[in-house]
């Protein structure tokens, strides 16, 4: 029962984290966006609260994101080209 506690608490602590570094840093996140490609799919969302493992990558990926400067911005989207 403790396990399914602290499973739901770090989910729900990395999903507030999540949530407030994009709305935080929206500009900065624009950065990455190239084209638009469609609708946005809202299944990852769920998916990332129930996945402890894929939860904490996405938090990561964004914590990074918000943070890197604008030469390592420029250097992932122009890999996203080849």
């Amino acid at each position: 029962m403790w396990l399914l506690k602290f499973h739901i608490a770090f989910s729900l602590l990395c999903q507030l984290s999540f949530i407030g570094v994009v709305v935080a840093f929206k500009d900065r996140l624009r950065r990455f966006q190239t084209e638009p490609k469609g609708k946005k799919k809202k299944y990852l969302y769920w998916l990332m609260f129930f996945c402890p493992g894929i939860n904490v990558i996405f938090t990561i990926v964004v914590w990074i994101m918000a943070f890197c400067d604008d030469t390592t911005v420029e250097l992932i989207t122009s890999q996203w080209d080849k």
